[in-house]
């Protein structure tokens, strides 16, 4: 507006304005207003160059602190992975040789039954056949004894009888007689002997089962039959 109130009082005396000085005018204010705009511009790019610079400091900030929590993050996550596999790794190995022990020990398991079982099924054969071969030893003593009672109960009727029909007796005939008794009596008794001899001396014991292994025995009976003598 300045300039303009200026060529007002410039021209003011004059009664017309040339064209050349309209036309130097307009330029001068083009040119004015070119210089002003370019000004602004200026003031704008630079204030929007400043804007940017502090906003890529604040992005260089920001991506400087993202980089480190990022590297932070990933460090923490490589840790958590390393103990996760190591205690997987761990677990595996306890669950391998838990399962190993266990089949070791159902294994073992299963060799003591199978050794308990055959063991009982000898046991029972064997106290069958003992039971067997004890009952038919124990029936012919049975009556080998009756047959030797028989006699000696025979022979001690004759000898009562024989005292009986005789009025005095020497002591060499009692003593003849005696030793004859102990002589028959000896010679019974040597048959009773014999049969108990042949009765079965061996009874089954029961198998001891040591870690899958079996130690099966006899225990050997022995009879000791001692010599029976009349004195």
């Amino acid at each position: 507006m300045s300039w303009i109130l200026q060529f007002l009082a410039d021209t003011s005396s004059k009664h017309y304005v040339s064209g050349v000085e309209v036309e130097y005018l307009l330029k001068a204010q083009e040119s004015r207003l070119r210089t002003l705009i370019d000004d602004v511009h200026k003031r704008n790019d630079e204030r929007v160059l400043n804007h940017s610079q502090t906003l890529n400091g604040e992005i260089f900030k920001l991506r400087d602190v993202l980089k480190e929590r990022h590297e932070i993050l990933a460090k923490q996550l490589e840790e958590t992975k390393v103990f996760l596999q190591t205690q997987i790794k761990y677990i595996r190995t306890l669950l391998e040789s838990e399962v190993k022990k266990f089949d070791e020990s159902s294994t073992m398991i299963y060799k003591k039954l199978d050794v308990v079982a055959e063991s009982t099924t000898r046991l029972i054969e064997d106290i069958t056949s003992f039971n067997k071969d004890y009952m038919t030893g124990l029936q012919d003593k049975k009556k080998g004894d009756a047959k030797v009672f028989a006699k000696v109960e025979e022979f001690l009727t004759k000898i009562k009888a024989m005292l009986l029909t005789q009025s005095t007796i020497s002591l060499e005939s009692i003593s003849q007689m005696v030793s004859h008794i102990q002589s028959n009596i000896k010679a019974e008794l040597d048959r009773i002997r014999d049969l108990v001899l042949r009765l079965p001396t061996n009874a089954p014991r029961v198998v001891q089962v040591s870690q899958g292994e079996k130690k099966g025995e006899l225990v050997h009976r022995k009879l000791h039959v001692k010599t029976l003598e009349w004195l």
